[in-house]
């Protein structure tokens, strides 16, 4: 009897070269495989051609042809009639969107993340979703140094009297 373990792959939909560039660093990184589209109604098509074959969707809201809120909704809907397990979706958003909790619900998304966003916001964005994602130990020790140096305990203690920062 085997055991299938989930799948690794994520569905990443963002129509920005750069950004597409960036989450694939970002996800091999924390080793997990992407398939990347460029606009909503290819992440729908093909999310319905592979429905088991992903561990979550990444997905920009504003593209072209088809926003990711639609293709959201498409998702959300196909998974209903089928009686699917909802996937976990996180939408990538404009910081202005990641206020929207109205949307968030409206729309069954998981989470946001706010766009761009450094590798450890990512991780625990991607863990609070359901997608299990660990820093790789290097980054990890990385900002664990970086946090130190940004936050130390003593640079807000009053040094002879006055306050440093």
């Amino acid at each position: 009897m085997t055991t299938e373990s989930p799948p690794t792959k994520v569905l990443v939909a963002n129509d920005n070269k750069i950004n597409q560039k960036i989450f694939s660093k970002y996800f091999r990184l924390v080793g997990h495989d992407i398939e990347i589209v460029s606009d909503g109604r290819e992440a729908f098509e093909t999310y319905k051609r592979n429905p088991g074959s992903y561990r979550g969707i990444l997905m920009k809201t504003a593209m072209p042809v088809m926003n990711g809120m639609e293709s959201t909704r498409l998702i959300r809907e196909f998974e209903r009639e089928r009686n699917l397990e909802p996937y976990s979706i996180v939408w990538t958003v404009a910081c202005v969107l990641s206020t929207r909790k109205d949307l968030v619900q409206k729309y069954a998304v998981n989470d946001t993340l706010r766009w761009p966003a450094k590798m450890g916001e990512f991780v625990r964005i991607l863990n609070r979703a359901g997608i299990p994602t660990a820093l790789p130990e290097r980054r990890a020790n990385h900002e664990n140094r970086v946090g130190a140096i940004l936050n130390p305990p003593k640079a807000t203690q009053p040094v002879y009297g006055r306050k440093l920062l």
